[in-house]
């Protein structure tokens, strides 16, 4: 058994079945933080060349990384033995360090493990969050930094999935900082046989559409399996296209809601999109700005059709399309007489997205949401904008928001809040510092969700209350 010391945050592990004899070994174990959280262990040996100011500087780039489609970097362990080894026939004495990087601890293991055809696995829900936070995850990387982060080695092993199967991108061994747009000629070896693209087993060309060729790779692979990747070889791309489209939408059909035309649309997206990520011409894949934007699009129109029930009688080519009922206020908690009241203008069908900034307390929220008429409305920011910003939550095309719960501080004002989906729970957010104060909960019965929200605010969110339908 063996003991790392954490330099950093007082990180401690006891690590076993570490086989010290191994100096070439890759290993990735379970450990356990000092707070008794559990964290993976990706366990680095043998390591020649790079010094502790070397590995410093890769750990604080990997700790920069701060986004909830990439895996997070908790922290590094390192351990240094003095041990005889032989040297030009002889036995020396030398100094072997062994270093570990400490992540969050991802209950699903890899993608990898999930790959099946349209058939068998997981269903088109599950499959398309699963995409979509991969490019959420790529986008950041490419058009959130500055310098931008090219990955290099996205594959399914490299794509981890915690508990409520939410995808973070992994691995970031072979990344590389570059200048926007740069692309370049590298005599180093990146990426994983299949899922490089042409340039680059050719010319060794390295720029930001070599992520995107991977990504195409993997979307395929998400809505087909393995076997069914294979079969692009066999098919020109308008028949592989029509063939997943009505493999999915004989799935769908078995289990389809009134949404069935909108989720067999964006499954036809999707397959659009991935086979224009793996155009053997560069400049003809698209970016992964685009990627989104055209995954935002598809997100509307199901959220939409979703939004909208057929009446009795009526069916998905004729029927009529009536708007669901007219949702209802309920709360609010807080202070009731502090601050301006903020409320919405038009009548929200579905909740379509949360941000929050908070600290001591919750400082500003602003949401979008989907009105009577299918238009996406801001509402928001709110509050006084200061504190910590948190990644905006997007819920996903069959996500619905149940519960809303958090503590109010000498009923002045909201100091943390807690949103519970029928899929996962996000936050708590604020109240880091100041004594917890009286709890408050917001449930909705079983075939409601909450759509939208109100609040009175000043330099914080005051009191907050709901929509409910």
């Amino acid at each position: 058994m063996v003991r790392f010391q954490h330099r950093f945050h007082g990180i401690q592990l006891y690590l076993d079945q570490y086989n010290a004899e191994d100096e070439t070994a890759l290993d990735i174990k379970q450990g356990v933080h000092d707070d008794g959280e559990t964290i993976a262990v990706k366990m680095l040996h043998h390591m020649p060349g790079l010094d502790d100011q070397q590995f410093e500087k890769e750990y604080l780039n990997l700790a920069s990384l701060q986004h909830h489609n990439i895996v997070k970097l908790v922290g590094y362990c390192h351990e240094t033995q003095r041990e005889y080894v032989p040297y030009n026939g002889k036995m020396v004495l030398c100094d072997k360090t062994n270093r570990a990087l400490c992540f969050e601890y991802m209950q699903n293991g890899s993608l990898d493990n999930f790959l099946q055809d349209e058939f068998s696995g997981h269903n088109w829900d599950t499959r398309y969050a699963v995409i979509k936070g991969i490019c959420d995850g790529l986008k950041y990387l490419h058009e959130e930094l500055q310098p931008p982060i090219y990955h290099l080695d996205l594959k399914p092993a490299n794509i981890l999935l915690d508990e409520n199967m939410t995808a973070k991108i992994a691995d970031f061994g072979l990344s590389k900082l570059y200048g926007d747009g740069l692309t370049q000629i590298t005599t180093s070896s990146v990426g994983t046989f299949g899922y490089l693209p042409p340039e680059y087993i050719d010319r060794q060309l390295v720029s930001n559409k070599l992520d995107i060729f991977s990504l195409g790779v993997i979307i395929i692979k998400i809505m087909t399996g393995h076997k069914g990747y294979s079969q692009i070889a066999d098919m020109s791309a308008r028949e592989f296209i029509d063939h997943v489209h009505a493999n999915w939408r004989n799935r769908l059909q078995e289990t389809s809601s009134d949404a069935l035309e909108s989720y067999a649309e964006q499954v036809k997206t999707c397959i659009q999109i991935a086979l224009s990520c793996v155009e053997s011409d560069r400049h003809n894949r698209p970016s992964i700005g685009d990627i989104i934007s055209k995954l935002n699009e598809t997100e509307t129109l199901t959220q939409l059709s979703r939004a909208l029930v057929i009446n009795p009688g009526g069916s998905t080519s004729g029927g009529k399309l009536t708007k669901l009922r007219t949702p209802t206020k309920v709360g609010s908690w807080g202070g009731l007489n502090i601050g301006t009241m903020h409320d919405i203008d038009d009548i929200p069908q579905r909740l379509r997205s949360m941000t929050i900034r908070s600290g001591d307390c919750i400082d500003t929220l602003s949401f979008s949401y989907i009105n009577q008429a299918g238009k996406i409305i801001t509402a928001g920011p709110w509050g006084g904008g200061r504190g910590r910003g948190h990644p905006t939550i997007v819920l996903g095309p069959s996500e619905i928001l149940k519960e809303v719960s958090g503590t109010v501080y000498q009923n002045e004002e909201v100091c943390s809040l807690k949103f519970v989906t029928n899929v996962r729970t996000y936050g708590p957010y604020g109240g880091r510092t100041r004594v917890p104060g009286y709890p408050f909960s917001a449930e909705v019965p079983e075939g409601n969700s909450i759509v939208g929200f109100f609040v009175r605010s000043s330099h914080v969110i005051n009191s907050i209350g709901i929509y409910m339908m």
